[in-house]
């Protein structure tokens, strides 16, 4: 009995010594949930250049970005929305062809604010949509206050879908944008992790073939709301876009450039300066996956 006893109480050690061997890793496997956190950068630049294609810069400031009285309230904390986020590549269509043959001049009400019509016969066509999908994508640099409220620069590019089918060709390409520039926005992040915000009413077209210089276009203001969960790529906004169509209107009467698509960002995983903001351009291939 005495034997038996030894011979159970060694098996006993001998199950304790190889399960202390097998959980003595995790730890560190737990450390491997974390490894999508943020890498440990200097503060964000206090500025950031923007490139042209014919080769000029222009400088944007914190102080353009966040108002300079509430920069003390800017969060840098892990759970912050402080940092720089890139977007998926995702496809802006604009309204269907059939959809813009359907209201005539005609139907615009009478009484409306002067330039909201289109100057044209009461029969003809009250909109042109004649411009093809392009692929859009943004880098935005995200300062959120201790208040909730949201401040960015957003750096937006498109390419035309027509030349890039698909988002594989145009990856492999890296072709120069067709058309972009930047905007500012601001917003809120609610208690429950809900976002909301809108670009300023004018954007800066900097570069590529759309138009040459910078142009203030004051019908784009574009609205964008989502949430902030946590993924299989650490942080991530979800979120959709659109058009505000009104103020599209009354730049443009016969244009109504009405657009729905996603904006779903995630953090940059690298450190960023003040030049290499602009060079974030396309997302890495990992697909997100939120988690539950």
């Amino acid at each position: 009995m005495v034997v038996n006893s030894l011979s159970r109480r060694g098996r006993l050690s001998l199950f304790s010594f190889w399960a202390l061997l097998v959980f003595l890793p995790l730890p560190a496997a737990g450390d491997g949930e974390r490894r999508h956190d943020r890498p440990v950068c200097p503060a964000l630049p206090d500025q950031f250049v923007l490139t042209a294609e014919s080769g000029s810069q222009t400088t944007v400031t914190l102080d353009q970005i966040v108002p300079p009285s509430l920069q003390p309230m800017i969060r840098t904390d892990r759970r912050s929305l402080t940092g720089i986020w890139i977007s998926d590549i995702d496809l802006w269509a604009p309204a269907s062809p059939r959809a813009c043959q359907i209201p005539k001049a005609s139907d615009c009400p009478a009484g409306a604010v002067d330039g909201a019509c289109p100057d044209r016969p009461d029969t003809a066509d009250a909109y042109q949509c004649s411009s093809g999908p392009t692929w859009v994508n943004n880098t935005i640099a995200l300062y959120e206050l201790t208040t909730g409220s949201l401040y960015a620069l957003n750096l937006w590019r498109v390419w035309s879908q027509e030349t890039w089918p698909t988002t594989a060709g145009l990856r492999h390409a890296r072709p120069p944008v067709d058309y972009g520039g930047y905007s500012f926005q601001n917003g809120v992040r609610n208690v429950n992790d809900r976002i909301y915000m809108m670009t300023a009413m004018g954007e800066f077209e900097l570069f590529g073939t759309g138009a040459p210089g910078v142009v203030v276009q004051l019908g784009n203001k574009v609205a964008m709301e989502g949430s902030v969960h946590d993924s299989n790529v650490g942080p991530v906004i979800i979120s959709e876009s659109r058009t505000a169509t009104a103020a599209s209107l009354i730049y443009s009467p016969t244009v109504p450039n009405q657009a729905v698509w996603k904006i779903n960002l995630r953090r940059v995983q690298r450190c960023v300066d003040d030049t290499s903001f602009e060079q974030q351009v396309f997302p890495p291939r990992r697909r997100i996956r939120i988690r539950d």
